[in-house]
Parts: C-alpha cells; structure tokens; sequence
C-alpha cells in the first residue's frame, strides 16, 4: 500500500519491532494516519469508525484491529486518537489549510515522540505517483449520509506495479480535496469507508475501516488540535533515535 510516503520505513520499523507489532498493525495505523480526517464545515465533529476484515477468520489477525477510533475534526483540522496496544498509543494531527501533519507515537516509557511532513515533502516522495479516480456514481449510505464509491489506481511510475483502494467519500461533509492531500491527493470529498487489500498466510484479506457515528460537538476549540507540549521530535532526539534503533547516542559515540 502507498501509505504516510513520507515516513521513511527505517525509521518506522524500528518502533513496530520494539513493541512487536504485526503487518496488520502497521497497515492499520497508516491506514487510519490518512483515510478518516477531513470536513469543512466550521461546526465541529465527532468521528468514530471501526475495523473490521474480510477473507480471514484468524482469532490473532482480528484480535490486533482495532475496535474504535475516535477523532475531532474542526473546518480543516482534524485530530484522531488510536490505541494500537497496551503502552502504544497513536495521535495523528492534520491540518487542511497549511497542509501539514503530524504522526505523534505515545510510547510507554519512551513518552511522545513526532514525525512531521509538510506538502513540499509529500510531492517529493510521491515525485513517481500517480493517482487515477474514479467517481463510479455507485452510492452507499454510511452513518446517515450517502457516499459514492470512489476507486483509487496507484501506479508507480518507475516499476508499473498498480494498487486499488476503494473508498466511499461524502461531498456533504467535504466538497473539497483539502484534507485528502497525505494519502489520496487530489481525491474530492470526505472519506467514510476504505478498503485495503492485504495477504495474511497466503488468503487474500480486506480490512474495512468505516464511519459508524457522526456528532455535532461545539465543544471542540482549535487549541485541541495544537502539537502536545511534552512531544519531541524524532529525528531531532538522541534518545528517541537511540531507544528505537535509530542511531542517536550509539553513533555519537562511534564519532
């Protein structure tokens, strides 16, 4: 999957490896980073959404999705909030208007720790991706508001391969590309399902995020999107880097 191109995998795997989590984690998080944070309405909501899998009765593969992800969304902004397991948390921040994001790890004993990306960074990443939609005019009524189904290709444009997702997006809740600019650029409308298509011991497996509940929430300010006061970031910390393999004090020592 063409997910969070901007998180270099070697820095990644190093905090999946130290709490040992699975390919369907990993899936699940850039997933859930990218797909359920747009809205463009000035009144605030309350998002929550589920994952569920088809092809695959496994007890291990279905007992790592997660069962709810709540999230705040603000005009533009959005905040969401994942528990992946116990000691690992997951906040995403995106912001619409200035086109950055934020992917903040909550680590026991670790604290917080953040990777930031900026548009500049994502189109270079993405410098041979294209992304093709398209708008099947098929409709499906998701948390009360109808959807079109939206298949998105992912070519690479160095090795051909090909990928497609499919999504159902609301223009109710977006009629814009704003928030779509980390994992679907260019995609109009507010994303309610995905699907992503994956192999588990050699079945062909889909996980399914999806919207379940939409609630109006005049509560929700624009300091609760701000960046955690006690987060650092990653690729600036020694001990982060350190702690998650990544360098950092080891290699300061070899100098």
């Amino acid at each position: 999957m063409y997910f969070c191109n901007f998180i270099d995998e070697n820095n990644l795997k190093p905090i999946l490896n130290m709490k040992k989590l699975s390919l369907i984690l990993l899936i699940v998080v850039l997933v859930c980073a990218t797909d359920f944070v747009s809205a463009q309405k000035v009144t605030g909501y309350t998002i929550k959404s589920k994952f569920t899998a088809e092809g695959t009765t496994d007890a291990n593969f279905l007992s790592q999705l997660p069962s709810e992800v709540t999230e705040l969304v603000l005009g533009n902004r959005s905040k969401q909030e994942m528990h992946i397991q116990e000691g690992v948390g997951i906040i995403t921040l995106m912001n619409g208007d200035s086109k950055e994001f934020y992917q903040i790890y909550d680590i026991a004993g670790l604290g917080k720790g953040y990777i930031k990306a900026n548009e500049d960074k994502l189109k270079e990443r993405r410098e041979n991706m294209k992304y093709d939609f398209n708008y099947t005019g098929e409709k499906k009524t998701i948390a009360n508001y109808e959807c079109e189904k939206v298949e998105v290709k992912v070519t690479d444009l160095e090795t051909d391969d090909e990928e497609t997702v499919v999504v159902y997006i609301s223009k109710d809740l977006n009629p814009t590309d704003a928030m779509n600019f980390v994992t679907y650029p260019g995609l109009v409308g507010y994303v309610l399902r995905a699907e992503t298509q994956t192999e588990y011991e050699g079945d062909n497996v889909t996980i399914i995020q999806e919207v379940y509940e939409v609630t109006p929430n005049k509560k929700i300010k624009s300091v609760d999107f701000l960046l955690p006061s006690d987060a650092v970031d990653i690729m600036e910390s020694p001990q982060w880097k350190s702690m998650l393999g990544m360098g950092g004090d080891d290699e300061e020592e070899e100098d």
